[in-house]
């Protein structure tokens, strides 16, 4: 009888012993899936923070009235560009409501640019880009956000009274030529020591970016520059000029022969003009 129960004993261990490492298979198994599925959560959490993140900044930096920076270029090819410029002449809230659209940016095509070879036509209303509202001018530039040269954007505008869609291929930017040189001084603009200085502009409206220029006096250093009515004065030297009062507060401290760098947008692009001023 002891020989049989001990051979039931011995029976029941190794019956016992698959099981055992059946069950300590599994819990492994599991522990492995928890784990594996705890790295994808983690990964896609941070996925999804990093695109919060940039969705912050960018709401950020429009409430505070400027462009969020450019991203880097994409790898392989330069920023793309679309060759249009603002028109002066913007549609009202009348014009959107007869076109049952939000808003729009009026253009003009830069002649051989990308928007000019796809189509696009000075005059055009451009409403939409590859799905994203172009309701004002800051907001074309934002809806090209990493594209690049070579890439293919549907536009939506409106030509006339007609809605129509446009697919355009971006280029790439033209590089700025150099400015030429600053024309020299006649003699009459020479140095007058200790007089004040005359640059030869008329003050017109603040315009939110700069203060308009509202007449160019002929003969005077601002003209001889290529200073031109509507242009929007933006800083003088280092000095941001908003409006005319700050036009002011800088001439009067300014002296005639002084040489001084001035800043305008013309058309929405930015100029560089260096004058030496006239005797007041």
């Amino acid at each position: 009888m002891k020989i049989a129960y001990g051979v039931l004993v011995v029976a029941a261990c190794v019956l016992a012993a698959p099981a055992a490492r059946a069950q300590d298979d599994k819990q492994e198994l599991k522990k492995k899936l928890l784990d594996e599925i705890s790295k994808k959560l983690d990964e896609e959490m941070k996925r999804i923070l990093e695109e919060m993140g940039k969705l912050i900044d960018e709401e950020i930096a429009r409430f505070r009235g400027r462009k969020p920076d450019a991203p880097p270029a994409a790898p392989g090819g330069a920023p793309g560009f679309l060759g249009v410029e603002r028109d002066p002449d913007q549609p009202g809230e009348d014009d959107f409501k007869a076109w049952k659209v939000e808003g729009g940016v009026r253009i003009f095509v830069m002649e051989g640019g990308p928007a000019e070879k796809s189509g696009l036509k000075e005059g055009d209303v451009i409403t939409e880009v590859e799905g994203k509202k172009v309701r004002e001018w800051a907001e074309l530039p934002e809806s090209l956000r990493g594209r690049k040269a070579g890439d293919k954007v549907k536009v939506k505008l409106i030509r006339g009274k007609e809605a129509q869609e446009i697919t355009v291929t971006l280029g790439k930017r033209p590089e700025r030529p150099a400015d030429p040189a600053p024309p020299s001084a006649p003699d009459d603009f020479k140095k007058t020591e200790g007089k004040p200085g005359r640059l030869g502009i008329s003050p017109g409206d603040a315009t939110g970016k700069g203060m308009a220029i509202d007449s160019v006096t002929a003969g005077t250093p601002a003209a001889a520059a290529g200073i031109l009515p509507g242009d929007v004065l933006t800083k003088l030297n280092d000095t941001a000029i908003w409006k005319e009062s700050d036009l002011e507060a800088f001439m009067k401290k300014s002296k005639a022969g002084m040489k001084v760098d001035v800043t305008v947008l013309r058309g929405g692009e930015e100029k560089r003009f260096s004058v030496v001023l006239a005797e007041r």
